[in-house]
C-alpha cells in the first residue's frame, strides 16, 4: 500500500507542474470522467471545466504535509498543504485506479487564514 501512497503523492505533484498543465492529453489521462471540484472559491468543476481552465493557472506551488488513507482497493484519499504566491490551502483529493490506471476523482481545497 506504501508504494500507492507515493505514486498518489507524485500523481497530485505532477499536476501541479507547468509541464503538465501544458499537456492537455496528459491531464486527461490524470482526471477522472466523473471528476468533481470544490475549489477554495467554493465554484464547482467539472473534468471539463479543469481541461479548460487548468493550464491559466501557472503559478509555482509547494505541497507538504500529506497523509493518506485507504478507501478501498482501488480509491485513495489524500490530504496536504499547498502554498502559493504566500496563499495557503488544505487539500484533499480522491484517487481512483480503473484498468491499473490512477485518476483524479474528486478535489477540494479550502484557504488557510
Amino acid at each position: 500500500m506504501e508504494n500507492c501512497f507515493e505514486t498518489i503523492k507524485n500523481l497530485e505533484i505532477e499536476l501541479t507542474e507547468l509541464s503538465t498543465r501544458s499537456n492537455i492529453q496528459r491531464l486527461a489521462a490524470l482526471i477522472h470522467d466523473d471528476f468533481m471540484e470544490v475549489g477554495c472559491s467554493g465554484k464547482t468543476y467539472n473534468k471539463a471545466d479543469i481541461l479548460r481552465c487548468l493550464h491559466e493557472n501557472t503559478n509555482p506551488c509547494q505541497l507538504s504535509n500529506f497523509s493518506f488513507k485507504h478507501l478501498a482497493d482501488d480509491c485513495i484519499l489524500i490530504h496536504y498543504q499547498s502554498i502559493s504566491n504566500s496563499s495557503k490551502a488544505l487539500r484533499t483529493s480522491i484517487w481512483k485506479k480503473d484498468h491499473d490506471i490512477w485518476q483524479m476523482l474528486h478535489h477540494q481545497g479550502t484557504v488557510q487564514k
